[in-house]
């Protein structure tokens, strides 16, 4: 007799109900986190003529990969800190070790943006000063830290 591969939507559902409280509320209130930043600047940027110069969270976590194919090498590094949090995550619920160090790589890449500079703006190579992050930053770091919390926090032990 053969056994079936559960489908991941049960291996999700199952591994879900085997999260401690903390771990649940804390992989709630990262994705809260993380969808609220998509309506919030990420960024602000030094643009003569328009001072309030911004980048939109929703289009940087959709598109920003994008920007390897300008020949922004470092942008597209900070930006699969969003690949490796949908992993982390996934590999969270469903109980895998691998979470717990994909999370903490998706958050140091995000934190690593904050101490840039300059930011590649257009496809013929010019860069532009990132003046400050704007909340949207912030909300983002926040859902991976919040994702590396819910990650290193104990699983209740399982009942036989």
């Amino acid at each position: 007799m053969v056994m079936k591969r559960p489908s991941r939507w049960s291996r999700w559902k199952n591994g879900w109900q085997l999260l401690s409280f903390p771990q649940r509320l804390f992989l709630l209130l990262s994705v809260s986190s993380l969808l609220v930043s998509f309506t919030l600047p990420a960024f602000f940027i030094a643009r003569p003529g328009d001072e309030a110069a911004y980048s939109n969270g929703c289009v940087l976590f959709f598109l920003g990969g994008m920007s390897i194919l300008g020949g922004a090498l470092f942008s597209a590094i900070n930006w699969m800190a969003n690949p490796l949090y949908i992993i982390a995550f996934s590999r969270c619920v469903e109980g895998k070790k691998s979470a717990r160090w994909l999370s903490i790589i998706a958050f140091l890449l995000a934190l690593i943006f904050a101490f840039r500079r300059s930011i590649l703006v257009s496809e013929s190579g010019a860069e532009s000063t990132i003046t400050s992050h704007g909340a949207g930053y912030w909300c983002w770091l926040l859902s991976l830290f919040l994702l590396v919390l819910a990650v290193h926090w104990p699983r209740p032990a399982a009942e036989n």
